[in-house]
C-alpha cells in the first residue's frame, strides 16, 4: 500500500460524519480537561494562599503569646487577638479547649461558650501542621485554618515517662545550687526546677510568668481566662491533657469571588471552545458537502461532455458574446474542420447558410427545424437538418445559443432506396401483368420465323432475316424473365463456399473475351479469407455481370483486377477494379435504377439484378469511381462462423437482413444478362 493510498483512505475516513463527530468530541473533551485542570489549579492555589495566611496569623499570635508569658501581658494578648481579627478578611480567631469550650476569642462575648462538641473537635484531627476546613458562619461558610495551639513547643521537653513538660530552667536557677549538691542528671535538674516553679504558679503545671503586678492579679481574679483584664497563655493547657486548638476564620467572599470568576472564565472558555468545535464541525461538514457538490458537478460536467462528444448529431454552441464555446466531433466532421479550430470563432466563421442562422438566433430570433445544403471547408456539399435554440439561465437571461446539425445523407439515400424499390415493385407488377400477353405472340412469332427460315436456302438473306427474328424474340423473353425476377423474391440456397473457387470460375468464363480485348485479368486472394455463406451460382452470376461490364467499359486494353480479403468486421470482401473511364457523379446515384443505361443498347437491368442478388445474401455492394481513374465495385458477403454446421450457416445467411449500398459506392456500370453497359 503506497503512502498516497494511505493518505487518501485517511482523508476519506476523516471526512465521514462519525469521524467529524468524534473529532469534535475529542476536541471538546480536551478543552474541558484543560479548563477543569486550570479551575482546580486555581482553587488549589487559593486554598494554599488562605492556608498559609491562616498559618502566618497563628504563628504571629503564638509569638505574641510567648511574649505575654514572659511579661504576664494578658490584656495585651487580648488586644493583640482583637487587633489581628480586626481585618476585613478575618472573621474570627479563637482558641478552644479539647472539650470544645472557647478559651479565647476575638469576640470576648464568645469566651466560655462551646464552639464544638468533643466528637466534632476530634473529627477535625488537629495536629501540629496547619489544616483547613469550612465552617458555617453568619454570612456564609468561613475558611477556617486550625492546628494545635502550643506557643512554647519550641522549648518544650519531655519527661522520662514521655509526658510533655515545661521548658528547662534558666541558667540562674541552676546557679543557686552548690556544685556539690547540683543534680547529676538532666531529669533531676528538671524536677527541681519544676518544683520551684510550681511553688510560684497558682495553676499546677502552668508555665511561670514573671510578675508585673497586672498579669498575675488578673489571672487570680478571673480564674486565668482574663475575660475583663486579659488572659494568660499558661492557662490554656493542662500538664497531662492535650493542648488546645487555635482556629483562624477567614472570609470566603474573596475566595468565592475568585472561584466564581474562574468558573465564569471556564464556562466562557468552554462556550468558546464549544462554539469553535461546532464551527469546526460545521465547517468540516460544509467543506465535505462542498467537496461532494464539486465532485458531483465535475461528474455531471464530465458526463455532459461525454454525452455531447458522443452525440451522433453535430452540436455547435455559442456563448453570450457570440463566439463558439463548444463544438463536438460530429459537428466538426460535418463542417469539415477540426474541433479545436472552431473554438472562439464568431458566427460568420460558419459556412453558408449556417452563419446567417446563427446570427439570427444570437439576435433573439426563433429558428424552426429546416433542411439545407451546406458546403463544407473541403468543397463538398452535405445535406443537413438544422435546429436552433437559445440557452437561458434561471432568471430567463440568454447565455448563448445552440445549433444542432444532423447529416441527412443517409436519410436521402434511404429515401432514394425507397423510391427505387417502389419503382421496381411497379415494374415487377407491370411485368407480371403483361408477361403472359407478350409471351404468347412472341411464341407465335418465333414459330413462324423458324418455319420460314427453313423454307429459304442456306446463306440467303431471307434465311438470315428469319434467324435474327428468332434471336430478338429470345432477347425479349429474357427481358420479360428479368422483369418478372425483379418482382419476386430471389431464390438462393447459401452454403459455405470458398470465394476463390467462384472467382476462378467466373474469370475462366470471361478470359476468352478479355484476351480478345487485350485486357489483362488478375486475381489475388489474402491467406486469411474465410469461407462465405453464398449461393455459388447466383453470386457467380453477379460477379460475371460486373466483370463483363468492366471489360466493355475499358474497350481495348486495360487491366481487370479482382481481390478477395477479410473485411474489417470479419465478413468476406471481393473487389473488382477496372481501368476504364469511370462514371460521372451525376450518374452515380442512378446506377441501381431499372432501365437506366448510358449505352445505346440494352435494358439497364444489370445493376438492379446484381443489387438484388447481393441483398438476398444479406450482404452489401459498394461502388467507388472517379472520372478518368477507373471504377471499383466491392461485394461484402457474410462469412462462415467457426463451429457452425452447414444447415445452421445457411439458415443464418438466409435470415440476414439485406443491406443497402453504401453512400460512397461508385460502380462503373454492371451489365445485365445481355452485357448491357452501365456507363
Amino acid at each position: 500500500m503506497t503512502p498516497s493510498t494511505v493518505l487518501e483512505r485517511l482523508r476519506s475516513r476523516l471526512a465521514s460524519p462519525w469521524s467529524l463527530v468524534l473529532l469534535a468530541a475529542l476536541l471538546v473533551a480536551g478543552i474541558v480537561a484543560v479548563l477543569l485542570g486550570s479551575y482546580h489549579g486555581a482553587a488549589s492555589t487559593m486554598t494554599r494562599i488562605l492556608t498559609e495566611k491562616g498559618a502566618s496569623l497563628i504563628r504571629s499570635f503564638e509569638a505574641g503569646a510567648r511574649t505575654g508569658m514572659r511579661h504576664s501581658a494578658g490584656l495585651r494578648l487580648q488586644i493583640l487577638l482583637e487587633e489581628m481579627a480586626d481585618q476585613p478578611d478575618i472573621r474570627f480567631i479563637a482558641v478552644v479547649s479539647p472539650e470544645g469550650e472557647v478559651l479565647a476569642h476575638s469576640d470576648m462575648t464568645r469566651v466560655g461558650t462551646r464552639l464544638f462538641n468533643p466528637d466534632e473537635l476530634q473529627r477535625l484531627d488537629a495536629g501540629t501542621e496547619p489544616r483547613w476546613t469550612l465552617l458555617p458562619g453568619d454570612g456564609g461558610d468561613d475558611f477556617v485554618v486550625f492546628r494545635l495551639f502550643d506557643p512554647v513547643r519550641r522549648r518544650a521537653m519531655f519527661t522520662p515517662e514521655g509526658g510533655r513538660m515545661a521548658p528547662p530552667p534558666p541558667d540562674d536557677a541552676r546557679l543557686e545550687h552548690p556544685d556539690d549538691q547540683r543534680p547529676r542528671s538532666r531529669a533531676e535538674r528538671f524536677a527541681r526546677w519544676r518544683e520551684r516553679q510550681e511553688g510560684l504558679s497558682p495553676f499546677p503545671g502552668s508555665l511561670p510568668l514573671p510578675e508585673d503586678g497586672r498579669g498575675d492579679t488578673g489571672r487570680r481574679e478571673h480564674g486565668g481566662h482574663g475575660m475583663h483584664g486579659g488572659f494568660d497563655a499558661s492557662c490554656m493547657r493542662s500538664p497531662q491533657g492535650p493542648p488546645p486548638v487555635i482556629l483562624v476564620g477567614l472570609d470566603m467572599q474573596p475566595f468565592a469571588e475568585a472561584r466564581a470568576q474562574d468558573r465564569n472564565h471556564a464556562l466562557l472558555m468552554l462556550a468558546l471552545a464549544g462554539g469553535v468545535a461546532v464551527a469546526g464541525v460545521l465547517s468540516l461538514v460544509w467543506s465535505r458537502r462542498e467537496q461532494a457538490a464539486r465532485r458531483r458537478l465535475m461528474a455531471s460536467q464530465a458526463f455532459a461532455a461525454k454525452v455531447v462528444s458522443s452525440l451522433p448529431d453535430g452540436l455547435v454552441a455559442f456563448d453570450r458574446e457570440g463566439r463558439i464555446d463548444e463544438c463536438n466531433a460530429a459537428g466538426a466532421d460535418l463542417l469539415g474542420v477540426g474541433a479545436s479550430s472552431a473554438l472562439g470563432q464568431g458566427a460568420s466563421w460558419l459556412p453558408a447558410p449556417l452563419d446567417a442562422m446563427a446570427a439570427y438566433l444570437l439576435g433573439g430570433g426563433v429558428l424552426a427545424p429546416t433542411e439545407v445544403e451546406c458546403r463544407r471547408a473541403d468543397g463538398t456539399s452535405v445535406p443537413l437538418g438544422v435546429r436552433g435554440a437559445r440557452i437561458v439561465d434561471d432568471e430567463g437571461r440568454a447565455v448563448g445559443v445552440i445549433l444542432l446539425l444532423r447529416d441527412l445523407s443517409e436519410v436521402r439515400h434511404l429515401e432514394a432506396e425507397v423510391r427505387r424499390r417502389e419503382k421496381l415493385a411497379a415494374v415487377g407488377n407491370l411485368a407480371a401483368g403483361v408477361a403472359h400477353e407478350i409471351r404468347n405472340p412472341l411464341s407465335s412469332i418465333k414459330g413462324y420465323a423458324t418455319y420460314f427460315g427453313t423454307r429459304f436456302p442456306e446463306g440467303s438473306d431471307d434465311r438470315e432475316a428469319a434467324r435474327v427474328m428468332v434471336q430478338e424474340v429470345d432477347r425479349l423473353n429474357r427481358v420479360i424473365s428479368d422483369l418478372i425476377g425483379l418482382s419476386r423474391p430471389s431464390d438462393i440456397r447459401p452454403r459455405p463456399t470458398r470465394v476463390a473457387d467462384i472467382v476462378d470460375h467466373a474469370l475462366r468464363l470471361v478470359r476468352p473475351d478479355a484476351e480478345a480485348r487485350k485486357v489483362a485479368v488478375r486475381f489475388e486472394a489474402a491467406p486469411d479469407v474465410p469461407e462465405a455463406l453464398v449461393d455459388p451460382d447466383r453470386f457467380a452470376q453477379a460477379l460475371l455481370n460486373v466483370c463483363l461490364n468492366g471489360m466493355e467499359a475499358m474497350g481495348d486494353g486495360g487491366e481487370l483486377m479482382v481481390t478477395a480479403y477479410r473485411h474489417g468486421d470479419g465478413r468476406v470482401a471481393v473487389s473488382v477494379r477496372d481501368t476504364g473511364p469511370g462514371i460521372s457523379p451525376e450518374n452515380l446515384s442512378r446506377v441501381f435504377d431499372p432501365y437506366f443505361t448510358t449505352k445505346g443498347q440494352g435494358t439497364g437491368l444489370g445493376l438492379a439484378i446484381v443489387h438484388k442478388i447481393i441483398e438476398a445474401h444479406g450482404g452489401e455492394v459498394g461502388f467507388r469511381s472517379e472520372p478518368g481513374h477507373g471504377t471499383e465495385c466491392t461485394f461484402i458477403l457474410p462469412a462462415v462462423h467457426a463451429g457452425a454446421t452447414p444447415d445452421i450457416r445457411a439458415d443464418a445467411a438466409g435470415a440476414g437482413k439485406p443491406r443497402a449500398a453504401t453512400s460512397a459506392g461508385i460502380l462503373a456500370g454492371t451489365p445485365d444478362q445481355d452485357t448491357d453497359k452501365g456507363e
